[in-house]
């Protein structure tokens, strides 16, 4: 099966499409792919970036949850996230204090995180 033939079963529902997304994805590190599913799910946005923080960039829709999740997989995925909330910033300083290179507005406080992380 291609991928163009698994997005088209993925958005007719046909489950043999998500899970040959899945297993490609998930197997063969392919998390870039979710740049090229046009009918995303959350569950498909949710392994793609379980697999690999950056995964976050092609993600239609980035709720909390979806972001937390990039950040856990690698803080640096922050880049990627559209509107980050305080929140996410303090979870990605406190995981690795150089995210704060992509931090614009800082304040002495995330600075100080940053600084013990």
């Amino acid at each position: 099966m291609t991928y163009t033939q698994a997005v088209e079963k993925a958005c007719n529902g046909d489950s043999t499409g998500f899970e040959f997304l899945y297993d490609t994805t998930k197997n063969n590190k392919y998390y870039l792919a979710l740049k090229y599913v046009k009918c995303q799910t959350p569950k498909i946005c949710e392994e793609a970036v379980l697999n690999n923080g950056f995964a976050i960039k092609y993600a239609h829709e980035q709720n909390e949850n979806l972001c937390l999740l990039a950040i856990a997989s690698h803080p640096f995925a922050i880049k990627y996230i559209r509107q980050p909330t305080e929140k996410m910033w303090l979870y990605a300083l406190k995981k690795n204090g150089l995210a704060l290179q992509y931090l614009k507005n800082k304040s002495k406080n995330l600075i100080q995180i940053a600084i013990n992380n």
